[in-house]
């Protein structure tokens, strides 16, 4: 099935969108690729009812449709949507017969965020969500039903490397309010803090924070060489809509062979298996007495994260994702 894929790659290292784009291919599907940020305008500018944005989303349709018309897809795959003019997607459709699917990695919190999927998410044949709390937003708003498709891993761009173990804690992620409380209860502990934001924070007794992005390189090295690799999702409810989703990152350390110790949004409970595949946490004061056990405990983590890395790589690569995405369309695709 030919993919025109249209979404974001971030120009610092590897993310989902190159992840998706390396296992659409693994699995014969041919992709070309469409970025919906390859602006002429300052981002400033393009605002989100501004004539600058008017400006970008016309020409992103141009370069769509090109794109289409030389590419001929079976598949047109969407990055959130909120850019690319309905029209032009209907368009294309009618010219190639091609299916379009609408992909959702994010938590519906945000409220300009929310409105574009609710105006765009009708112009396609299938929603794919990152999250059941997407999910529940597209049931209710829209009455539509949706395809669960969680993160996942690229096993090629994480996976365990030689390092020597250190009695260390290591977090990785950007900085939010609610992970600087969670990781001040591990105050005194040998704590290693990476991520962009953190530069506002003053380290604690213990913490060493190092801020910027991490990329799968560094990221490989990190978690293979820690006692303990952290993951804190943001957990913030929409009104009555919980936040569910598992972040990607949950997978990429298990990928690589690490401990981890996380909180316990509802969709990990349908992926991983608590105590097996991982150690949660429910508060900030369970979270430091479970790292101080399997700091005294390494054989014990070792135990654990060698499950959770057999687990990851059976059942949740970006490669297994694509399979069910790939079923979920069978039958109306455009025959070859």
């Amino acid at each position: 099935m030919r993919v025109l894929f249209v979404g974001h790659r971030n120009p610092a290292f590897p993310t989902v969108t190159e992840f998706l784009i390396q296992a659409f291919e693994r699995r014969g599907h041919p992709v070309r690729f469409v970025e919906y940020r390859d602006y002429l305008l300052p981002g400033r500018l393009v605002t989100e009812r501004g004539a600058g944005r008017s400006f970008e989303a016309g020409r992103l349709a141009r370069r769509f449709l090109k794109a289409a018309a030389a590419f001929s897809p079976q598949m047109i795959f969407v990055n959130y949507g909120g850019w690319l003019p309905t029209r032009a997607l209907e368009d294309a459709r009618r010219r190639t017969g091609a299916v379009a699917c609408l992909w959702l990695a994010d938590f519906p919190g945000d409220e300009v965020y929310r409105r574009r999927v609710l105006e765009t998410a009708g112009a396609y044949d299938l929603a794919a969500v990152q999250g059941r709390d997407m999910a529940e937003v597209l049931e209710r708003e829209l009455g539509r039903e949706s395809l669960w498709l969680p993160a996942a891993v690229d096993p090629a761009s994480y996976y365990p490397v030689p390092a020597e173990r250190e009695a260390m804690i290591r977090f990785c992620g950007s900085w939010y309010p609610r992970r600087e409380s969670v990781l001040r209860s591990l105050e005194g502990l040998p704590l290693e803090i990476r991520g962009p934001g953190w530069e506002r924070v003053r380290p604690w007794p213990g913490c060493r924070i190092i801020p910027g992005g991490v990329g799968p390189e560094e990221s490989r090295q990190l978690f293979s060489s820690a006692a303990v690799v952290l993951n804190i999702h943001l957990m913030a409810p929409w009104g009555e809509v919980p936040f569910t989703q598992a972040s990607p990152r949950v997978f990429e350390v298990l990928a690589c062979g690490a401990f981890l110790l996380s909180d316990r949004p509802t969709d990990l409970d349908a992926l991983l298996t608590p105590g097996t595949h991982y150690v949660p946490f429910a508060d900030p004061a369970e979270l430091r007495r479970r790292v101080e056990h399997y700091l005294e405990h390494p054989d014990e983590g070792a135990a654990i994260a060698q499950a959770g890395l057999e687990h990851v790589l059976a059942h949740h690569t970006w490669e297994h994702r694509i399979d069910r995405l790939t079923a979920a369309l069978e039958g109306k695709e455009r025959p070859d």
